[in-house]
């Protein structure tokens, strides 16, 4: 949201001191900022989560003023994390006049497949959790408030190696471009640094007991390997209790 919040100052020119200063006017025009993220389904917890953060400072930021005098209006938009659903989001709050900004979205799919058209119609976006390096690479529309996966899987292969102390490690991930995108970078750097891969388990993005437990059991039998990066979601993370 405070990302946001200095891209409307800069673009109603409006001084950070001035804030507390002004009265919020019921008859100014509001300006809306697009809230893009799932709020329905299994992802809704986090994206009605992320929604009620922004609304929190949106209110803060009303009862000291507005902007310039204006109200800002949080008008949320459910991409559901899907790509399809982001793509027919990103149409409508382009197609909005009255919509300045997004925040959003929650996923880096659905970012993926937003940005785009964000571009084409000259929309900023800030996402706050979306850390696929290519939601804002060549994007000057799209902006981030997190790390991104060659960072985080970078600052990994660092803290194995040097602060861990050790030298091998075994790599377990899924298919998906998430894990695949860490993976990568991490493998990448582990062989600039010297950090041995000594085993690569890819799983499917929906592994089954029989594929976990043969992975487990693949690791548990290796005596030589330092350390384990596991790149899953928490449904699969039952292989960790199956190492130890």
């Amino acid at each position: 949201m405070l990302p946001v919040l200095a891209l409307l100052l800069w673009r109603f020119g409006t001084p950070l001191a001035d804030l507390s200063s002004r009265q919020v006017s019921m008859e100014a025009e509001p300006i809306k900022i697009a809230v893009a993220n799932a709020f329905s389904g299994p992802n809704a917890p986090s994206g009605i989560a992320m929604l009620r953060g922004a609304q929190l400072l949106a209110d803060k930021i009303n009862a000291e003023g507005g902007i310039h005098g204006h109200p800002l209006v949080l008008q949320p938009f459910d991409d559901r994390r899907s790509a399809e659903q982001a793509e027919k989001v990103a149409k409508q709050i382009g197609a909005s006049p009255d919509i300045v900004a997004v925040i959003g979205h929650g996923s880096s799919t659905a970012s993926r497949a937003a940005g785009p058209l964000y571009r084409l119609d000259k929309v900023p976006a800030v996402t706050p959790t979306s850390t696929l390096p290519n939601v804002t690479l060549f994007n000057p529309w799209y902006f981030r408030v997190i790390f991104n996966d060659n960072l985080q899987a970078s600052i990994l292969a660092h803290y194995i190696k040097s602060v861990l102390n050790y030298s091998s490690v075994a790599v377990v991930h899924l298919e998906d471009t998430y894990a695949a995108t860490l993976n990568r970078t991490f493998s990448l750097t582990a062989d600039t640094i010297g950090l041995r891969i000594r085993h690569q388990i890819v799983l499917p993005n929906q592994p089954g007991p029989e594929e976990i437990e043969e992975a487990a059991a693949l690791l548990a039998a290796d005596g030589k390997t330092q350390a384990i990066l596991l790149i899953l979601r928490p449904a699969e993370s039952a292989i960790r209790r199956l190492i130890i």
